[in-house]
């Protein structure tokens, strides 16, 4: 699959969705500067990777994409994470006000369900699409669940901040696998479930490690930001060589499932794009 020419279509495609919306221009200016970044769609591309047919799920993928974006406008809000860049660019909050990317957030978290609720699926998966996104975006074992843990939680060792990783990060991506196998089936709930909690803390434990051991050019924001903040994360909690073990470790164990798995070529590939990175 092009995953390019995918991305750049659905882009255009949520850009159009925006324009489409009864709202105060600056909102939507901000709503646009938040969702049309320099993100990698990596979450809508999972889950269109299982569909031949993907351009009729752009909705659904829009969707998956809406709940990242508000997630990561508020987690750089100076009450979580004050960062003041994302992706190289001003955060919302900075580019814009607090006020507006709270708003800003609400609109995308609002949005995404407005968007799976009106798609063009069968009632029955339309449920279960929209009991996947709401439980892994939220409170229940999901990535709000995991946001709170990650900043009010004490005394964090490696199982806390695997169950932090897991939630806060791997939640969503599970939903991506999730929702694409409501749509064609292909795998079992379980193995997708264990496939995506996986890959969530694999996908954590690289973002710590390039906070840690990163740049600027590379990361795309200000790094050493957790130990600015005294947050305990994996770095601080191993030594360097330690991590890379551990990320290794890791990457071969996905690429283990993902050989032996019934998932589409398409979906294989991309998983392994984001798996097949760099630790040094």
């Amino acid at each position: 699959m092009e995953w390019n020419k995918v991305r750049s279509e659905l882009d255009k495609f949520m850009e159009e969705k925006i324009d489409e919306l009864n709202a105060m221009p600056k909102i939507k200016q901000a709503i646009k500067y938040s969702l049309l970044n320099n993100g990698k769609r990596f979450r809508p591309l999972i889950f269109l990777s299982f569909l031949s047919d993907n351009q009729n799920y752009y909705d659904i993928a829009m969707a998956i994409e809406c709940i990242h974006a508000y997630s990561l406008v508020h987690d750089d809000l100076p009450a979580i994470d004050n960062d003041k860049y994302r992706r190289g660019d001003k955060s919302c909050w900075y580019a814009y006000d607090q006020a507006t990317a709270l708003l800003v957030g609400d609109s995308l978290l609002t949005l995404a369900f407005d968007l799976v609720a009106n798609c063009s699926v069968e009632e029955d998966k339309k449920v279960k699409l929209i009991s996947i996104l709401s439980k892994k975006a939220g409170v229940n074992q999901g990535m709000i669940n995991g946001q709170m843990l990650d900043i009010f939680a004490e005394n964090k060792d490696i199982d806390l901040l695997t169950q932090i990783a897991y939630e806060k990060t791997g939640a969503l991506l599970t939903a991506s696998l999730l929702m694409g196998n409501v749509i064609n089936q292909i795998e079992s709930d379980s193995f997708i479930e264990e496939l995506g909690l996986n890959l969530g803390l694999f996908y954590q434990m690289h973002d710590d490690y390039l906070d840690y051991y990163g740049d600027f050019e590379t990361l795309g924001k200000e790094v050493q930001s957790d130990m600015r903040n005294q947050k305990i994360t994996f770095a601080s909690l191993m030594n360097q060589k330690e991590f890379q073990n551990q990320l290794m470790q890791l990457q071969e164990k996905l690429k283990f499932a993902l050989e032996t798995s019934n998932l589409t070529n398409n979906t294989k590939q991309l998983l392994l794009k984001i798996i097949n990175v760099e630790i040094n």
